[in-house]
């Protein structure tokens, strides 16, 4: 069997791919980040809340 070579095209549309998949990804790992930095400082202001309660 004989494996033909990828033209540049091939190559370049390959690597586009790669690409926007990582900037995907890269985009959704921020948006998750972000969303856990929020929940850990609603987290911290309601425990906050409890210690300023029972003064």
């Amino acid at each position: 069997m004989t494996q033909s070579t990828p033209s540049q095209s091939d190559v370049e549309n390959l690597l586009l791919s790669a690409i926007r998949s990582n900037v995907d990804t890269a985009g959704r790992a921020a948006v998750a980040a972000h969303a856990l930095a929020h929940a850990q400082a609603a987290h911290e202001l309601v425990q906050a809340y409890k210690i300023l309660r029972q003064t």
